[in-house]
């Protein structure tokens, strides 16, 4: 244990109660000036364990302070990243949807004219029956539309994969980013944490 050496300054820094404290724990005699040094040792080491103690308190109580302030950090920084996650889903969703709701009207439109093509096709094939030509006509027209529609819902099929593809790798890229921030902050925080630890547990040495 360090020396400790009360200079007068010093002891003007002390305010009245903390002197009137150590007269009465450690009264001054000048009549025995044959004194024991061992005793005057053991009586001045009582305030000296006191002035100690109280700064060990106020150590405590500070890490105490620094620690609930940084659980509390931690609780809200996983409460903002459950929320970005809510949120993230919500809008995957509603995207989700908003794709299955433009495609299935395109198909509904597609095979409805599908439908048309076909019934054209028959009303035609029934006009022409006694003629040959118009039949023939009428069919390559109506396989000409047909290859068309096939190929447009083909079209539309692409479309629609290519658009829930680039969906899926959007939110991976928003996942990854929330997971890399909540990892930047954990690290932060241990950082941090043992920063101050460190620092406080060297401010008072540990006593055998």
């Amino acid at each position: 244990m360090e020396n400790w050496d009360l200079s007068s300054d010093e002891k003007q820094d002390w305010n009245a109660p903390e002197l009137d404290l150590i007269e009465e724990q450690n009264p001054v005699t000048h009549d025995d000036e044959n004194a024991n040094p061992e005793e005057v040792v053991g009586d001045t080491r009582s305030p000296v364990q006191n002035i100690l103690g109280k700064f060990e308190g106020d150590i405590n109580k500070t890490l105490h302070i620094k620690r609930k302030r940084m659980e509390t950090y931690i609780k809200d920084s996983f409460k903002d990243s459950n929320q970005k996650l809510e949120q993230l889903w919500k809008t995957n969703k509603q995207e989700r949807k908003k794709i299955n709701n433009k495609f299935c009207e395109q198909y509904i439109t597609t095979f409805q004219k599908f439908d048309m093509d076909v019934q054209k096709f028959n009303e035609e094939q029934e006009k022409s029956v006694n003629n040959y030509q118009k039949e023939e006509q009428a069919l390559k027209l109506s396989k000409c539309s047909q290859s068309q529609t096939l190929e447009a819902i083909k079209d539309m099929h692409e479309k629609y994969m290519e658009g829930l593809m680039n969906l899926e790798t959007n939110n991976y890229n928003v996942l990854f980013d929330v997971d890399g921030e909540l990892r930047k902050e954990m690290s932060v925080f241990k950082k941090d944490l043992m920063k101050h630890t460190l620092k406080y547990s060297s401010t008072f040495p540990s006593s055998d």
